[in-house]
């Protein structure tokens, strides 16, 4: 995974990078049918605004609080929450969460 000071650009401002969110089955409905849905973002908040704004039912689904987050299969509660930074070619998993 990149870390931020990777992320920046040569100008000291952060460059885009474009992850892509897998889309738990049960909230595809949300996404058009769209399982995999690329965004772009240097951290997991930025990528999340990003997904919301183009799919605004996803947020009504997700309850806050009552989902999971994952960079490639690692729980973001271990590597910064919101402001894990992400890279090109990493996957965010957005499942529910589990009872």
């Amino acid at each position: 995974m990149r870390t931020s000071s990777e992320a920046r650009s040569t100008l000291g401002s952060f460059e885009r990078v474009t992850p892509t969110f897998d889309i738990a089955v049960e909230w595809a409905s949300e996404t058009a049918g769209r399982r995999s849905v690329p965004v772009r973002g240097v951290t997991v908040g930025e990528c999340l605004d990003a997904l919301l704004a183009a799919y605004p039912g996803l947020l009504d689904r997700m309850q806050l609080g009552r989902h999971e987050l994952y960079v490639n299969w690692q729980s973001i509660r271990h590597t910064g929450g919101l402001m894990t930074p992400v890279g090109d070619g990493d996957v965010i998993q957005l499942l529910p969460g589990r009872s």
